[in-house]
């Protein structure tokens, strides 16, 4: 396998303009598109369409000799019915110009519209342009198209696709019909390189270790969507999306559909990883400044006091009932305000993570323009020098192949990860040994209480036991149903060693059109999964065997928790039990149900007033 970039650089004539979707400087109706580094672009989406067009256009006319395949080089759209994935071999990222032409002072040009009746301007439609580029004036957009493959022979004729097809568009932007944005000229090369050496020194020994992932561009990894066409990214990586990437990665190598599941038989190269995939645990990949360890998230059980209208921070876990403190009634995050929830977000290490808005539409081959009903929103993290901190974890290969995973998966990898998320962005990858973790120790008066917090999304409660009670309002659980529920699911999970003691907790719904196609496909009923969401806190008591309770909890800590028996009865199907990878995206595997135990209050919330 070879990794290989193109290097383009689109040579276009003055004027230019792709839109962007933030607002602009004062009385400029439509601004230039910068990156979070203040620098004009050409949206790496456009230059891909702009290609597929070209491709289709010469496909037409020159038939289907030596042509690319559209599809598997620029991925496609599932047809009604298939939830399957095909997404490009091809990444492009963003064209941009050289930074000096980005800084020069704002100039406008002016457009209006006039009225087919009268023969005059129409009034109120004059737009005002932001032009940075004089009319006739060459400006240069460098960008790279990135790709891994089997071989450079197999590079080289991507490359010459990919030349020859952008040396037939003719313009790049808005308002083309005008003479905008005019193609004069497409340079190109490409480079190879090569992936890490198996066995490299940097891959650290043992069954665990960690894996951090510096972001070079921004992505989106949506979980809860606002509205159908809006795509908001969380602020982590989910062990799913990293371990779809290197799916992803495999299968090129391949030649065979990123989307495709591994088996054994996808690549003979990498038998154990691949036989094993299924089996390879990743965690969720959680943002930490440069320098700083994995956060966690703030507990639930957290509250604030005010004293002499200052902020004061206690963890309720412990306590039987919320206490009066400093003369008044706790405010848990419910209620917070901004500022307590971005303080207590700093103290448990989460950095301040910048977004970017990008508004896309598809276009129409036939009319060339925008399509019905295919506008959509991404709303992206930008990671600046922020870095994501993971952990890998074989203890649940069969030990005689762990080496031969370890070894396989640093070869693949090749200190990078590309596809990730819905802009496909590329991260630089780095190993190294994982944290240490102390020695869990009981607290509580009698020494048997255990702080359970959930760090990542997981399946605990059974919801066919959440049904309301007949003396409930409609459509509410009361406190005594959802208490046995999840007394019931701790009971089973812990094989009767540990019992609930309180509970603070958040929940969501995880499901929607594309998982229930992908995941539930053919079941007589449609079950979405119920999730407890991170930040959520158990307070567990010991009622067997002390030592038997520390070491399940450790385990649990240190592989996250089994999913309970209910999942495999509830979603189970075609011989396969519920918790099977085909049939549910919410397993340990994946990075869900990751837990800390007794986490200590931080030092910047420990009994330190907040102005």
């Amino acid at each position: 396998m070879i990794t290989a970039e193109i290097n383009l650089t689109l040579v276009l004539r003055g004027p230019f303009l792709t839109k962007s979707s933030a607002i602009g400087a004062p009385g400029v109706d439509a601004p230039l598109a910068r990156d979070a580094d203040g620098r004009f672009f050409v949206p790496g989406s456009l230059v891909k369409g702009k290609l597929r067009d070209a491709w289709r256009e010469l496909l037409s006319v020159a038939g289907s000799a030596s042509q690319p395949e559209i599809d598997s080089l620029l991925g496609r759209d599932p047809v009604d019915g298939d939830w399957g994935r095909y997404p490009a071999l091809l990444r492009f990222a963003n064209f941009r110009a050289p930074l000096g032409v980005s800084k020069r002072k704002l100039r406008t040009s002016e457009r209006i519209e006039i009225d087919r009746e009268r023969r005059a301007v129409r009034k109120g439609f004059i737009q005002f342009i932001e032009a940075p580029f004089l009319a006739n004036e060459m400006v240069e957009f460098s960008g790279l198209v990135k790709f891994r493959c089997r071989d450079a022979a197999r590079a080289t004729q991507i490359h010459k696709f990919v030349a020859s097809g952008l040396a037939w568009v003719d313009s790049f932007g808005a308002d083309r019909s005008v003479g905008y944005g005019e193609l004069l000229e497409v340079r190109s090369s490409l480079a190879i390189a090569a992936n890490m050496n198996i066995g490299d020194p940097a891959m650290p020994q043992g069954d665990r270790f960690a894996l951090t992932l510096q972001p070079l561009e921004p992505f989106c990894v949506t979980r809860h969507r606002p509205s159908n066409n809006e795509f908001d990214s969380d602020c982590s990586i989910p062990g799913a999306v990293i371990k779809g990437a290197l799916a992803a990665m495999i299968n090129e190598t391949q030649g065979s559909r990123s989307g495709a599941p591994i088996t054994i038989q996808t690549d003979t190269s990498r038998r154990e990883l691949c036989q094993h995939f299924h089996l390879l645990r990743i965690t969720h990949a959680l943002p930490a400044a440069p320098g700083k360890p994995r956060p966690s998230p703030p507990p639930l059980s957290l509250a604030v006091y005010k004293e002499a209208k200052q902020d004061r921070y206690r963890d309720l876990a412990l306590r039987p009932a919320p206490a009066i403190d400093f003369g008044m009634a706790p405010t848990f995050a419910v209620d917070w305000k901004p500022t307590q929830f971005f303080h207590t977000a700093a103290a448990y290490g989460w950095p301040d993570l910048n977004q970017e808005l990008r508004v896309r539409t598809a276009i129409d081959h036939e009319t060339r323009c925008a399509a019905d009903k295919k506008l959509f929103a991404y709303r992206s993290i930008v990671p600046g020098e922020n870095v994501w901190h993971a952990e890998v974890d074989l203890s649940f290969v069969p030990e005689p192949d762990r080496l031969a995973v370890r070894t396989q998966l640093a070869a693949t990898l090749g200190g990078s990860l590309s596809a990730i998320g819905k802009t496909k962005a590329t991260a630089r990858v780095t190993f190294a040994p994982s944290p240490r973790v102390a020695e869990l120790v009981p607290e509580g008066s009698g020494k048997n209480m255990w702080r359970v917090l959930l760090v990542t999304p997981a399946l605990l409660s059974d919801p066919r036991d959440l049904r309301p009670s007949q003396d409930a309002d409609a459509g509410t659980i009361s406190r005594d149903v959802q208490f046995a529920a999840y007394q019931k699911v701790w009971h089973g999970l812990s094989n009767g060693l540990l019992q609930v003691v309180r509970y603070f907790h958040d929940q969501a719904l995880g499901g929607g059109v594309f998982l229930e196609g992908r995941f539930q496909k053919g079941s007589a009923q449609y079950w979405p999964w119920l999730l407890t969401e991170p930040g959520s806190v158990f307070v567990l008591q010991t009622v067997g065997d002390p030592v038997a309770a520390q070491n399940l909890l450790t385990g649990w800590q240190t592989s996250g928790l089994p999913l309970p028996g209910w999942v495999d009865e509830l979603y189970g199907r075609d011989g396969l039990p519920g918790s099977h990878w085909k049939l549910c995206p919410f397993i340990p595997a994946n990075g869900y149900g990751e837990i800390a135990c007794n986490v200590s209050l931080p030092s910047d919330l420990k009994d330190k007033p907040v102005l």
